[in-house]
């Protein structure tokens, strides 16, 4: 799913393997949507509540990559950022049409959930049962 790899905000890289044996949410966003700022700090708590067996890699479905960089960097090492190539690649092939969206697949890569935030949103603060 990542051949490129993914970075850390400030565009270190990670090592995949950190990925491994985790539910991962693919979280699609832009710099401009400004429901973004408050479905994030739920998704970090999230993670944080799964104490980080969730991992969320965040791809850019916005215009302007450096300007969601600068934007992401405030995440520091809670999220994952995938490449500006690779983001195109993701936010066509899952069809995105509407951020935030928020797809979930399992410890096994199975696709969990395809509608994460009204998932996230409807059971916050509490764990979404289906996630683990």
């Amino acid at each position: 799913m990542f051949p490129d790899g993914v970075t850390y905000a400030d565009g270190d890289e990670v090592d995949l393997r950190v990925l491994q044996d985790k539910t991962l949410a693919l979280y699609f966003t832009s710099s401009n949507n400004p429901q973004s700022p408050e479905f994030e700090s739920l998704l970090r708590d999230m993670a944080i509540k799964y104490d980080y067996r969730l991992s969320v890699v965040v791809v850019n479905s916005g215009p302007d990559y450096e300007e969601f960089a600068e934007y992401m960097d405030k995440y520091g090492s809670d999220f994952f950022i995938v490449s500006d190539k690779r983001s195109k690649t993701l936010t066509s092939k899952y069809k995105i049409v509407k951020t935030p969206t928020l797809i979930i697949y399992g410890m096994n890569g199975e696709l969990i959930e395809e509608d994460g935030v009204e998932s996230l949103v409807n059971n916050y603060p509490r764990i979404v049962p289906d996630w683990e």
